[in-house]
């Protein structure tokens, strides 16, 4: 396990490290338009805020598809992963729990640094706290407050992390295994992660709208967020067996 951490460590840390940056900077900008009294300044970079955080989550979803087709091009790793004693499943888990872990917590670090900001600007630009309470529903959702009352939101997050990133694996290894290996693999990778990711989405909505509870639609969501995980997870491991694994065999 440790080891496909290491391994892959040049991949996700220039990420992390433009996620810190990214995040300093706006913090700093946030900081100098309360004290400068700029609610403009100030506004913008909430919006800012929201912008940057659905594109790192992009960014971290396309890195871990980028990985993963690296992974698959590079036949003489699963021999290697082999030698170490390590099983398909094992490889497939923690490569989907560590772009999961990830995708989460860069989003939940913005999230809680936006959700502070958000507090601070409340106290600092009174009359802006209409138009920051509408972008904070926008993207948090209908109801989210600082509280945290609902916790389950929390999971429903984590899992639609995993859900993501195992979508995104199976996507890669759909396309490299079943349609082309050149260069092109990528963009229809994209493509395909796109339209089935819609798809999905609008699954999990019909099968959780019916629920009143917010806690209990939250938790819904989070089962078939999980179905959905292992069944892309189970994919890919047939996919990958047949195709790398096996095909390596001595």
């Amino acid at each position: 396990m440790k080891k496909i951490i290491l391994d892959d460590r040049r991949q996700y840390l220039p990420n992390l490290f433009m996620f810190l940056m990214s995040l300093v900077v706006l913090e700093v900008a946030i900081v100098g338009g309360i004290i400068a009294k700029n609610s403009s300044l100030v506004s913008t970079v909430i919006i800012l805020f929201a912008v940057i955080m659905v594109l790192m989550a992009i960014i971290m979803i396309a890195m871990a598809g980028k990985v993963w087709m690296g992974d698959l091009r590079n036949t003489g790793i699963w021999k290697v992963r082999r030698k170490e004693g390590l099983s398909l499943e094992t490889i497939i888990g923690v490569k989907t729990a560590l772009y999961s872990l990830l995708v989460f917590l860069s989003e939940a670090i913005y999230a809680l640094v936006m959700a502070l900001n958000v507090s601070l600007v409340y106290k600092a630009f009174p009359a802006e706290r209409e138009g920051l309470d509408e972008l904070f529903t926008k993207v948090f959702g209908e109801g989210a407050s600082l509280s945290g009352k609902n916790a389950l939101v929390i999971l429903e997050f984590l899992m639609v992390a995993v859900a993501a990133v195992t979508l995104v694996f199976l996507a890669v290894t759909l396309v490299f295994n079943g349609f082309t290996r050149n260069r092109y693999a990528g963009v229809l990778a994209g493509v395909l992660y796109v339209s089935v990711g819609y798809f999905l989405i609008r699954i999990s909505l019909s099968l959780t709208k019916g629920v009143k509870d917010e806690g209990m639609r939250s938790l819904a969501g989070a089962g078939v967020l999980a179905v959905l995980a292992v069944i892309c997870f189970l994919s890919v491991r047939m996919s990958v067996k047949k195709h790398q694994w096996d095909v390596e065999e001595v």
